[in-house]
Formats: structure tokens, sequence, C-alpha cells
């Protein structure tokens, strides 16, 4: 990865940065061996998909999301490395992108100012200080448990929901024209992530397993790929299963997956991270 300050204007920068193509063939290469050990297909035993046949189905969805993850973990690292604090959310535009090269974007953000303190020496502090409640911690436990959560079929006679994961058949065509890495089969896409393009996983929410839909969206006129841009792109869909996030069970067995002795713990360790946080937000009120 390379990247280039270009401008410089009072608290305005501009960067350009350019991710090379062995980094993004790398991530693509490696995104899709994850899918290989996971994903079912007919005739092949789970984990035993050839890479070939995973590529061919969804290379496409894949490289979208390698090229996202890449921008905002790229942009991230520019402002890092460099110490710089933004005001807002930096400005990104792909520059230059074509299958199998490198991607150049450029970047521009404006900073936070400098501000010289002035002397507060005669000043009275009264530091706020916020009770841990058991509320708190069972939230806390209960987010993670979500996170540790496990996937099964939806049994109940009853619609997708957001945050579900539909497993689905899945091409597209513009002006029915069919491309390359706009199909798929048994993807488990989970509504609401936003991994697909804008308004393509909405439009699944109320469908049921075995149904067809007929997906209409628009790619972003920024998409890296120069023939979606802007592209009016139809989608036939099938979905073929339902599935559920089921949450973990908050018990010992959850506390030891986190190298806790016990759930009891697992909670002292949280509510000492929760006063930790507390006494920071306290600090910094009273600064």
């Amino acid at each position: 990865m390379n990247i280039t300050e270009t401008s410089t204007d009072g608290l305005k920068r501009e960067f350009q940065v350019v991710i090379s193509a062995k980094d993004i063939e790398e991530k693509v290469n490696g995104k899709l061996e994850e899918l290989r050990r996971t994903v079912q297909l007919p005739g092949f035993r789970p984990g035993k998909v050839p890479v070939t046949v995973i590529k061919q189905r969804y290379f496409g969805g894949v490289l979208s999301e390698v090229l996202e993850d890449a921008i905002s973990d790229s942009s991230r690292q520019a402002l890092s490395e460099r110490g710089l604090r933004v005001a807002l959310q930096p400005k990104i535009e792909v520059e230059k992108y074509e299958d199998g090269g490198d991607l150049t974007y450029k970047m521009a953000v404006e900073l936070l100012p400098d501000v010289e303190p002035g002397d507060f020496t005669g000043i009275e502090l009264e530091k706020p200080v916020a009770e841990v409640t058991e509320e708190s911690v069972q939230e806390a436990l209960t987010r993670l448990a979500s996170a540790h959560s496990t996937q099964a079929p939806v049994t109940e006679d009853r619609a997708a929901e957001t945050g579900d994961i539909a497993v689905i058949d899945f091409a597209g065509t513009v002006d029915g024209e069919a491309l390359e890495g706009m199909d798929g089969k048994d993807y488990p896409l989970e509504l609401g992530a936003g991994r697909f393009v804008p308004g393509f996983e909405e439009q699944l929410v109320g469908v049921k397993a075995g149904e067809h839909r007929t997906v209409n969206v628009t790619f972003p006129e920024d998409y890296p790929h120069e023939r979606l841009k802007g592209a009016a792109t139809v989608f036939e869909v099938d979905i073929k299963e339902l599935r559920k996030n089921v949450p973990a069970e908050v018990n010992d067995e959850l506390a030891k997956e986190f190298g806790m002795e016990s759930l009891e713990k697992m909670r002292e360790a949280i509510r000492d991270r929760i006063k930790g946080e507390y006494d920071g937000l306290s600090r910094l009120r009273g600064s």
C-alpha cells in the first residue's frame, strides 16, 4: 500500500492511496478459502468444494467486500500513522480500479484545530462517580452471548426478518447480460448486515423459504467495478432456507470460552471493566 499526501491547505488534507493488486488478490483468495471450508454445494462434501467452483460462484461478492474493507482499513491507517484528528468523516473518491489491477482512491479530510488551554488553576471541580449496576453487567453478558451465537433453522411458519440468514441461490443481469461473479448458490446472506448492494437485503425481508423473489437494485456511482457503476441490475433469487442466530447461553461454559473460571468470575471482570470505563468518562467530564 502506498499513501501520498497530495494537498495541505490549513486544516484540510488530501491523500492518494494505492492498494496493490497483489494485496487485493491475497485478501480475495483468503476469503474464498474461508467460504470453501464452510459453504455446502450439491455434489460436494462440506469443505471439499474446489476453489475454482467457489471463485466462479462468489468472486464478485467477495471482491466487493474486500475492496470496501481495504478502503476502510487503509484510510484509518493513513490517519493513524500521521496522528491526525479528523473533524468530519473522510471523503473517499475512487480514482481508478480495473479487475486484476491496483486500486487508487483519493481521501479528503478536515482536521480538528489545536487549542491552547487556558489557566484553570483557580477552578475547583467536582468528580461525578457512577455506580455499576447489575443491569449494566447483565446487558454486557447478553451482548457477549449474542456475539457467540450459532445458526439454527427457522422452524416456525414465518417470513424472513432483519437479522435472519437467508440461504439463497441468485443470478444477476445488467441489461439482460449475465456478468461473471454475479451469481451464487447456497449463499448464506445475513439480512441487514449490509454485505450486498444497497437495497438487495431489504427486498428479501418478508420472504419465506421456498419462495422466488426478483430483486431490482442500482449499483452506486462510485462502485469499483467499471461495468457496474450506477448500473440498474436485476437479480433472480431463490430462497432455499431461513436460519436465525441463537445466542449462547449465559453460563459457566460461556465464561470458559473467554478464559474465565466461572460465570461469577466473568461477572466480576465485566463489572471491573465497566467501572474503568465509568472512571474514564468521569475524568473526561472533569477535565
